[in-house]
């Protein structure tokens, strides 16, 4: 099962992680595999519904990723988060450019924890802005990357 948490706030950071999400997308081909989506900005939306959607739903998956839009504005990262969450996924992926409060971020990780969630996460063009993408990744068995150049992208 696959999820995604998104902010970004420059069409080009845009451009890269819709690239990197319909590229995940496509790559789904288990039997049985679902996914979920939840964006945010100054609030969260659930273009999927707030459950996990069958694989059969990947080509709706890939046109909501398509249809996304660089919208700035980051106050509703947690409760990404927390829709991530509450889907019940085996992992979540959490992509974004860093500009939330890494604070409450890592408080809605410590429920990942508990659900024994690891949280893999993308951090595009942060240059040493504090997201808490890499201590969430530590605390929830996750995994970190940061992306500062479309050459560090490889896809």
């Amino acid at each position: 099962m696959y999820i995604y948490g998104l902010s970004l706030s420059q069409e080009t950071q845009m451009s890269v992680v819709k690239q990197h999400l319909i590229r995940c997308l496509r790559s789904l081909k288990t039997e049985n595999c679902a996914f979920g989506i939840s964006t945010f900005n100054n609030s969260t939306n659930l273009p999927l519904g707030d459950s996990m959607v069958d694989i059969c739903r990947k080509e709706e998956g890939i046109n909501v990723v398509q249809s996304f839009h660089a919208g700035g504005g980051s106050s509703g990262s947690h409760l990404c988060l927390r829709n991530l969450i509450n889907m019940d996924p085996e992992v979540i992926f959490f992509l974004g450019d860093g500009g939330w409060d890494g604070e409450n971020l890592i408080q809605e990780a410590k429920i990942a924890v508990k659900c024994k969630i690891p949280i893999h996460s993308i951090a595009f063009y942060i240059r040493g802005r504090n997201s808490g993408l890499p201590e969430i990744a530590k605390m929830t068995g996750g995994t970190y990357r940061d992306i500062n150049k479309m050459s560090d992208y490889k896809i």
